[in-house]
């Protein structure tokens, strides 16, 4: 639990840093979404703006290089050797061998980082469906791994499936959420006038 809390006490600067540009940028884009007969309310962008400051803290997790405090000061640590796994289901073993610890941090870890991308998916754009979740959350996860071969950080098929399945669930708790409230949903989505 310690490490969860710990990663997102690492998120926090990145996502707070974009705050920023995301919300100038954001409002822009409204200006010319108006131009062109749409509009955004705010809840829609308010949910945006949640969800692109996660992908910001998503990628200060996964993508950007480690950083590790040297005599220098902070230095930035490329790859020093290539961590690949392309075994399916490795993860149970390795789970076994390594611990409790192990299993909620890569299994359920993986599994929760994902979550907002099924949902928010859905929830943000009026054309939804599981498969649209589930093929962002694929993709998303195909190019932090792929981005993540020279960096010192393991790139594993288990992380591909379980970001994958994260992303279902992420849909699957939309769907339940839509049920519940529905009128939420409507007002969280851009319409035309």
């Amino acid at each position: 639990m310690d490490q969860i809390i710990t990663h997102g006490l690492e998120m926090a600067p990145y996502m707070l840093g974009a705050l920023p540009a995301l919300l100038i940028f954001r409002w822009l884009r409204a200006r010319g979404l108006q131009k062109r007969g749409l509009y955004t309310s705010w809840r829609h962008e308010l949910a945006l703006c949640v969800f692109l400051m996660f992908l910001v803290g998503l990628a200060s997790q996964t993508v950007l290089p480690p950083f590790q405090m040297g005599e220098d000061g902070p230095a930035i640590v490329w790859g020093r050797s290539l961590r690949l796994n392309l075994v399916p289901f490795r993860i149970f073993a390795d789970s076994i061998a390594s611990g409790m610890d192990y299993f909620i941090i890569n299994f359920l870890g993986n599994i929760g980082m994902f979550l907002p991308i099924g949902f928010f998916t859905a929830l943000l754009w009026a054309r939804s469906s599981v498969l649209k979740s589930v093929t962002t959350g694929f993709l998303v996860s195909l190019v932090i791994e792929l981005c993540q071969l020279p960096l010192d950080r393991g790139t594993d098929i288990d992380d591909l499936l379980l970001n994958t399945l994260g992303a279902l669930l992420g849909y699957l708790l939309f769907w339940l959420f839509q049920k519940l409230w529905p009128s939420c949903v409507e007002k969280c989505r851009m319409q035309s006038f």
